[in-house]
């Protein structure tokens, strides 16, 4: 327990712009339907969701899902 709040205490809330927002989520999600050659990323074969978890948990964060 004693580690989680000193994580806690050394993190910093990230102020980001709209701006800034965007570039990081379009990049990101070019890069995925990029390295698996799809169209949308709902394409995605089971296999390449699961090579590509973490980054599409980041993504849904970006879009409230």
């Amino acid at each position: 327990m004693d580690n989680i709040n000193e994580i806690q205490t050394q993190m910093k809330t990230i102020k980001l712009t709209q701006q800034q927002i965007d570039k990081i989520y379009f990049t990101l999600v070019d890069y995925v339907k990029t390295k698996n050659n799809v169209d949308r990323l709902y394409e995605l074969s089971p296999d390449q969701d699961k090579a590509y978890k973490t980054e599409l948990e980041i993504i849904n964060k970006f879009v409230g899902l």
